[in-house]
């Protein structure tokens, strides 16, 4: 994203001083934001500043394979070196995303949020000098984002590609934690709701009509995929599980719940939450902010190492793209005040 007009004001980030003396009314999971914009400089301070202010210190980012070509030099990664470089230096810990893409030529079959690679595209390659650039200034790493939903394949397809990327990563840097690609929060939506009977709970949304179309006509699908999740539970190489959860709070600690069942003692983050739905719900930020109390309380309930806000920024590509603390030009929304008292600052 490129901040047109951005009307801030950056700080000095020369050095990473944060304080925590202001968050003493906040005793949950540990807090990030999830895909900050940090395409250029001008990105890169505006969100240092600003997630300074929230004493937020851990970052989602995302790299794609497919921007580096099919056989990329180390020369290739010059940027990303230099800007996840930026942020460790300001004292954020940089969790990776490696995106399921890759250049067209390695791509066996292609959707619209990526494709699956070939078994013989270069693959573990690309990631030996993805880590061996930025390993060092990362926490922490996936392959794939919502796989249950946006990989153009099946689990098992997703489930093959994890277990390469997984390998490479325990070889050049079994220091990372992997976490495994998130899913969205239907499969566990559909078990309390379909299958417990629980109310999505936004006031907005017709229960009956919901029901009929998420549990009823969906019903297969859901059955797919939490077959799909319990075989990628038992098979996977990872240390962190992770879901996305979004919109309806009331389920999200079900959710947790129902997870915690099949996962054990596993680590869950939470590397995406927020809200409202932007087609169920209103998108004006008076809405937004008035939602926001009850995300902020439910995740702070939430038996999760981390949870990731969605996210700093409004944009023009994300599902629930007007979900940001600030909008596209960086002016803060109501949703930002709402947010830092919840944090007790």
């Amino acid at each position: 994203m490129i901040f047109a007009g951005l009307v801030f004001f950056c700080m000095s980030i020369a050095a990473p001083v944060w304080s925590d003396a202001g968050r003493s009314n906040w005793d949950g999971p540990v807090l990030g934001m999830s895909f900050p914009p940090v395409q250029n400089r001008r990105e890169i301070d505006f969100t240092i500043t600003s997630l300074r202010a929230l004493e937020i210190r851990h970052v989602r980012i995302a790299e794609n394979w497919e921007r580096r070509g099919m056989q990329p030099n180390r020369a290739a990664f010059g940027e990303l070196k230099a800007r996840i470089g930026l942020l460790q230096a300001a004292g954020l810990d940089v969790m990776l995303t490696v995106q399921a893409d890759g250049p067209s030529e390695a791509c066996e079959t292609t959707g619209k949020h990526g494709c699956k690679l070939r078994s013989d595209a270069p693959f573990e390659r690309y990631l030996e000098l993805l880590l061996a650039e930025v390993g060092d200034d990362i926490g922490s790493i996936q392959f794939g984002n919502e796989w249950d939903h946006q990989f153009p394949g099946t689990a098992a397809e997703f489930l093959v590609l994890h277990q390469r990327f997984a390998a490479v990563v325990r070889q050049e840097r079994p220091d990372l934690t992997i976490v495994l690609g998130g899913i969205t929060n239907r499969a566990p939506y559909a078990h309390l709701v379909c299958s417990q009977g629980q109310d999505f709970g936004v006031e907005n949304v017709d229960t009956d009509a919901f029901t009929a179309s998420f549990c009823t006509r969906d019903a297969h699908i859901n059955d797919r995929i939490m077959a799909d999740i319990s075989n990628m539970i038992q098979n996977a190489d990872f240390d962190v599980f992770d879901v996305h959860l979004y919109d309806a709070p009331a389920l999200w600690e079900g959710s947790i719940t129902w997870l915690r069942s099949q996962l054990g003692e596993i680590p869950i983050w939470v590397t995406e939450f927020g809200g409202p739905h932007p087609e169920l719900e209103p998108s004006d930020p008076e809405y937004q902010a008035k939602r926001l109390p009850d995300y902020m309380s439910a995740v702070k309930a939430l038996q999760v190492q981390r949870a990731y806000y969605f996210r700093l920024t409004d944009d023009q590509v994300s599902f629930h793209n007007n979900s940001g603390l600030y909008d596209m030009k960086g002016r803060p929304k109501p949703a930002l005040e709402v947010f830092r008292q919840a944090l007790g600052l």
